[in-house]
């Protein structure tokens, strides 16, 4: 901390608001710079804002749902962010700047939990998918409803927890992964001897509100549509997230530049999944609890890691970043290996293991690939290197580098795909 005054949580939160805000500000500041220079391609605009899934959204405000069995339709998507949207007839800037909002509202509040240095925070703020919490997603949104479910749990504000699952289930499908995992939170977090204790509060705190969420979710697509289940029938026939068999080699096909960085998200859930059952096999042995709020992120992102393998396009990981990187869960995950643990050689060749094995997952019949993916080995030392508190250099690169790809994603964005004209 700075100083004292920052020890009262609502100057801390305020202060690391304004941080948030001033480097998404620097960041479109940056973004007109390089566009003027020509140097990238893109600056937002009521055009290039609603590409890809914001188009979807936006049809919903104007046209409500509507259901297509012949093709994609605009039930394949949840309903709370354009209903907010519809309500505060925002324009597509107008709604960007509120996610803007959500999404710095959710990271300040996020930081009175851990209570982060200022050039964590900032290297948080650079990581590549933080970018979706720009634009007409629904990505913010569940950044900000998400953390304030874990403020709830941190502050034992029940009532704050059961409302805020409840939107969430609301807002995107991927709420549904923090079922198993608030059932394990609950469960490893208190005795093994209260585990039916610990099952009903789960049923009662943590599976209710985000089951009548699902359930008014699904009314709300019958109503609109005369269609039942709307939403799961156009995303398994029409976006193809079903159950499948998973296909090796794991492949990045709608958008193979960033390979590497899908690589990096399957080695970080899986790590996720390591570290949770361990836990959960100390708690069965000896009885040890684990931290609430890190346990939520480990199986938020271990079912992350089963989603992504098995209920998708077979092997199809595009898109993976945004799923796993854009919300509190990862940060709670980094956190944890970056202030919680200190690494010694050992440590370093076990990862190096590890690590290899994960890139060969996507590029054993590829040594060109397997090659730019070890470069991901460097950017794990990195961040085990941040684990000790007397270096900053590592912090300076890494935030130097994610700022480069949260910037060259933007653009893809906005040019629909593409990066340069």
């Amino acid at each position: 901390m700075t100083g004292d005054i920052y020890q009262k949580p609502k100057l801390l939160f305020f202060r690391n608001f304004s941080i948030a805000l001033v480097y998404v500000v620097g960041f479109f500041v940056l973004q007109y710079v390089l566009y003027k220079s020509h140097i990238v391609s893109y600056f937002p605009n009521e055009s290039n804002l609603t590409h890809w899934d914001a188009s979807w959204y936006k049809s919903i405000v104007d046209k409500g749902y509507q259901f297509n069995i012949n093709s994609q339709s605009n039930t394949g998507f949840y309903y709370l962010f354009p209903a907010i949207w519809g309500l505060c007839h925002a324009s597509v800037y107008g709604i960007s700047g509120i996610n803007i909002i959500f999404f710095i509202a959710g990271f300040s509040l996020l930081s009175l939990i851990y209570r982060p240095r200022i050039h964590v925070l900032l290297l948080w703020l650079t990581f590549p998918a933080v970018f979706y919490t720009y634009i007409p997603y629904s990505e913010a949104l569940f950044f900000l409803l998400s953390t304030i479910s874990l403020w709830g749990i941190h502050s034992g504000n029940r009532l704050l927890t059961w409302v805020a699952l409840f939107l969430l289930s609301l807002t995107r499908a991927t709420a549904i992964m923090l079922m198993p995992a608030f059932l394990l939170m609950e469960l490893i977090s208190n005795d093994k001897k209260e585990w039916r204790h610990s099952a009903v509060k789960y049923f009662i705190y943590f599976f209710l509100p985000m089951l009548a969420g699902l359930i008014v979710f699904i009314l709300i697509q019958f109503r609109e549509t005369g269609v039942w289940f709307a939403y799961a029938i156009q995303q398994s026939q029409r976006w193809g997230h079903k159950l499948n068999q998973p296909e090796f080699p794991l492949r990045c096909s709608v958008n193979p530049g960033y390979t590497w960085l899908a690589a990096l998200i399957v080695f970080s859930c899986g790590i996720a999944t390591f570290l949770l059952i361990k836990i959960g096999k100390q708690w069965l042995k000896a009885n040890e609890m684990g931290d609430k709020i890190l346990l939520i992120s480990l199986g938020y992102m271990a079912m992350s890691l089963f989603l992504l393998l098995f209920i998708n396009v077979p092997s199809e990981l595009t898109g993976s970043y945004r799923y796993v990187m854009a919300n509190p869960f990862f940060y709670v995950f980094i956190f944890h290996f970056t202030h919680k643990m200190k690494y010694c050689r050992k440590d370093y060749l076990l990862v190096f293991l590890i690590a290899t094995l994960v890139w060969l997952l996507f590029s054993y019949k590829d040594y060109q690939l397997f090659l730019l993916l070890s470069i991901n080995t460097a950017i794990i030392f990195l961040f085990m290197l941040t684990a000790n508190r007397n270096l900053l250099w590592p912090y300076i690169v890494l935030s130097v580098i994610n700022l480069f790809f949260q910037i060259q994603l933007y653009q893809q964005f906005l040019g629909g795909g593409r990066i340069m004209d």
